[in-house]
């Protein structure tokens, strides 16, 4: 395995916690449960929950002193900003992010480390698998640099900690898509990464989860729109190569699909509608010659994961016979 520094955890799981009580002690007990024989922490940091999720902590630090910090903010700050509290508490060599009401295989750390072992990089990216409670669908990843960009989950993911604080990588404190703007800087610092086939991440589909809800008042592309930006003013993203900056546009495209189709579904007509013109527009503005993209074909580019490949194939598709509103329509 790989050495330990004296004193020091080799790896430092952060876990924002907030009103998460129902599902607080399964997600620590599959950390706890791990069996790679490593030195690691279980960093969780409470931001300001008004449940139980609190008291949990506190009983899991008392039982588990060495292993499980527990940590709160003085004011909410959300997942990202709290994630970014993580990364400034963390003792490791090595970082991981695991959302409160996820959970992961008892032989999560044990994969992701052996790989590190194996071909030291900046980014190990694993699969996951989607459950209700019920039902498990397990997703693994094409070994692409498709799979860098766009799964943009910091989930799944172990990180070498001295690639995030070198590149001064943060997350956003928008409380909406806060991983993809860290991935996509990430991205842009031409990372070391390795995919592995292996499926440890359980991502749970909690109701109250702000990409579960059918919140359609909360137009979650405008939000998504406004981080493309960003970045898209960054140094970052000037200094990138031509063919990386058709690689983000083609994200950007498959984000904004994934946001409006489905997060959006059953919204009506005249909602899906407003959507589908701000995703044109808005599109139109930023990446004006977005039809002379390469990728941005009805085969798609390979290594491309095909649930987004299809997607994408199917707007271009659409958009070039001028009939991509009708497809927005059908999920209305």
């Amino acid at each position: 395995m790989i050495a330990l520094h004296e004193n020091a955890p080799t790896v430092s799981i952060i876990v924002p916690v907030y009103n998460v009580e129902k599902y607080l002690e399964r997600c620590l007990d599959s950390l706890l449960n791990q069996t790679a024989e490593v030195s690691y922490e279980i960093v969780c940091i409470d931001d300001c929950s008004s449940d139980g999720s609190s008291g949990i902590l506190s009983s899991y630090n008392q039982r588990f002193p060495s292993l499980v910090k527990a940590l709160k903010n003085s004011k909410n700050l959300g997942l990202g900003a709290t994630r970014d509290r993580g990364v400034r508490e963390a003792s490791g060599d090595y970082l991981m992010f695991v959302d409160s009401d996820d959970y992961v295989r008892d032989d999560y750390l044990e994969h992701y480390l052996n790989a590190m072992q194996a071909d030291p990089c900046d980014i190990v990216i694993g699969g996951y698998i989607d459950t209700d409670g019920m039902r498990e669908t397990i997703h693994l990843l094409p070994h692409s640099q498709w799979t860098e960009l766009c799964f943009s989950s910091a989930c799944a993911k172990l990180y070498r900690k001295s690639f995030i604080q070198t590149n001064h990588l943060e997350f956003t404190d928008i409380r909406y898509a806060e991983d993809t703007l860290f991935n996509l800087f990430a991205f842009a610092k031409n990372p070391k990464c390795t995919v592995i086939d292996y499926a440890g991440y359980f991502y749970f589909a909690n109701p109250s989860s702000i990409t579960r809800e059918k919140a359609y008042d909360k137009q979650l592309e405008r939000t998504l729109s406004s981080l493309y930006r960003s970045f898209l003013r960054s140094a970052e993203y000037a200094g990138l190569p031509q063919e990386k900056r058709e690689m983000v546009e083609y994200s950007y495209v498959a984000d904004m699909l994934s946001t409006i189709l489905l997060f959006a579904r059953g919204c009506g007509k005249d909602v899906m509608s407003d959507k589908h013109r701000f995703f044109k527009e808005d599109l139109m503005d930023i990446f004006p010659a977005y039809r002379e993209n390469p990728h941005l074909s009805l085969i798609g580019p390979k290594g491309q994961r095909a649930k987004i490949r299809i997607g994408v194939s199917l707007f271009v598709l659409f958009d070039r016979i001028h009939m991509d509103k009708g497809l927005f329509s059908l999920f209305a």
